[in-house]
C-alpha cells in the first residue's frame, strides 16, 4: 500500500481499498461492523513480509491487511472508501476456502458444517465484486452497499 500510495498521493481525488473480514482480531461475533477491533501485527517488520511468508503463516494476512487500512487512510484522509466482502473468490484461487467443503462432502469424508442452519452465507465472485466497486466508485462519495443484515445474491 505504500509504494502505491508513494506514487499515486497528488494524483488522484479518490481511492478504493477492498478488505477483508479478515482484519479483525474476532471474526466470530455476528452481524461485525468497521468499529471492531482490528488484528494486530506482532512481527518484526510488516514490510518485510513477501507472498512466500503470508502463504507460509496465513495468520499473518489479517494483521497485514488492517496495516494497509490504517496505511491508505494515512496517505489518504477522507478520500477513500473501504469495501469488505465476507468471502470472494476468483478463478484460480488458492485459498481453498471456497472448495474445501465441497469437496469433502462430495468425497463423503466428515465435515464440520457451519452452525446453525439459519445462519447465512454469502459467497462473492471477485468478478462480481469488481464489477460492484466500479459502480460505487461512479456514483460517488455518497454510494453506499447493501446492510450487513439484508444479503444480496
Amino acid at each position: 500500500m505504500r509504494d502505491a500510495a508513494q506514487i499515486l498521493k497528488g494524483n488522484i481525488d479518490r481511492y478504493v481499498f477492498i478488505s477483508t473480514i479478515s482484519v479483525f482480531s474476532d471474526v466470530s461475533k455476528p452481524n461485525m461492523d468497521e468499529s471492531g477491533s482490528l488484528a494486530e501485527y506482532k512481527g518484526a517488520d510488516a514490510m518485510a513480509e513477501t507472498q512466500a511468508t503470508v502463504r507460509a503463516n496465513l495468520r499473518l494476512y489479517g494483521p497485514l491487511k488492517a496495516l494497509s487500512e490504517k496505511e491508505a487512510e494515512k496517505w489518504f484522509p477522507g478520500k477513500g472508501s473501504d469495501y469488505s466482502s465476507r468471502i470472494d473468490r476468483r478463478p484460480g484461487d488458492e485459498s481453498d476456502r471456497f472448495t474445501y467443503w465441497p469437496v469433502r462432502i462430495c468425497a463423503r469424508r466428515r465435515s464440520a458444517g457451519p452452525g446453525h442452519t439459519e445462519r447465512s452465507v454469502q459467497f462473492i465472485d471477485a468478478r462480481d465484486l469488481a464489477e460492484w466497486t466500479i459502480r460505487m466508485v461512479e456514483q460517488g462519495p455518497s454510494a453506499h452497499s447493501t446492510p450487513p443484515d439484508q444479503l444480496t445474491s
